[in-house]
């Protein structure tokens, strides 16, 4: 089915769903199908690049703005899939009110969201609401966040689910599991725990960065991703440190990286700041930038040592 087949099918389905679902207060304003058709080939450009179902973007787009471009919540998200800034900014977007922009943004956001829950889409849904920490803290749905998976679900069910070729459901053709790893995300670089055999054979990775010192890494990571591969860089961090060589040696190995890149860190908030630090960097932010990004991954900076690390790092 063509893209502008499966947007005419959304919009039949769309009335049906709007009318139905309107008097039951659970869809808002839907986009109609001239609305729609504006968003083609964006859609389906992402759709297939980051392998999420076009209509599951939809679903999204419609509970959250109505397919307004313009709308803003009252916690400052932004556009049709109401993207935080610090969200966009790790994907290299900044102009949330443009539909294409916003529409790279939303989809990348929710193809790692996809992978992190190996392609659970309600577990995916309720993290792009509540936030992937949640999701990992309440191992499933959190409560709150339910009547908006359902929402979601609720329209994602009832539209058509395969457009143009390469824009497929992954949950075609993939592996479903509730299994929740407990992982963060920083502008889509996964910050987790050490790979198994699995997670390798898998290829949900196309870079593994150690951040474990060098005496202790043994020969674990690097034997599994030999021959797969996967890029794999050592940045030995030693312990209870955290210098200037440490996020010189992330921003080259994150500059490397290719595909889903996932930092493994023994003692993980090191890490993490030296990743929100380099993505910061990228985007042209500062330590406001990296402060919230830490805080939406689940990293509580508040009183310690990185907090003035960072602070001292962009006034250096």
């Amino acid at each position: 089915m063509t893209l502008r087949r499966f947007l005419a099918a959304c919009s039949i389905a769309l009335l049906c769903l709007t009318a139905c679902g309107r008097r039951q207060g659970l869809v808002p304003n839907a986009p109609t199908g001239p609305q729609l058709a504006k968003y083609e080939r964006i859609l389906a450009e992402q759709a297939s690049l980051n392998r999420v179902p076009p209509a599951l973007l939809v679903a999204i787009i419609m509970v959250e703005s109505g397919g307004n471009p313009r709308a803003v919540s009252p916690s400052g998200n932004i556009g049709l899939m109401q993207i935080k800034r610090t969200t966009a900014a790790g994907y290299g977007v900044t102009d949330l009110y443009d539909p294409v922009e916003n529409i790279k943004a939303g989809a990348r956001y929710l193809h790692d969201l996809l992978v992190r829950f190996r392609y659970n889409i309600p577990l995916a849904v309720a993290g792009y609401n509540a936030g992937a920490m949640a999701v990992v803290n309440a191992r499933g749905i959190p409560a709150h966040t339910q009547p908006y998976v359902d929402r979601v679900m609720g329209i994602y069910n009832g539209l058509p689910r395969r457009a143009a070729s390469g824009a497929c459901n992954p949950a075609d053709d993939e592996p479903v599991s509730t299994d929740v790893k407990n992982e963060a995300n920083i502008g889509g670089i996964i910050l987790g725990g050490q790979p198994d055999a699995a997670d390798v054979a898998s290829g949900r990775y196309g870079t593994i960065i150690n951040c474990r010192p060098a005496e202790e890494e043994g020969n674990v990571t690097g034997d599994l991703v030999r021959g797969t591969g996967i890029s794999y860089t050592n940045i030995p961090f030693t312990a209870d440190t955290l210098a200037k060589e440490h996020i010189d040696r992330m921003r080259a190995a994150l500059d490397a990286a290719k595909g889903t890149t996932l930092v493994h860190c023994q003692g993980g908030t090191r890490a993490a700041v030296a990743v929100a630090i380099v993505l910061a960097e990228r985007a042209g932010h500062g330590a406001d930038h990296v402060r919230v990004a830490l805080e939406e991954a689940g990293y509580d900076i508040k009183g310690r040592p990185y907090e003035r690390f960072i602070e001292n790092y962009f006034k250096a």
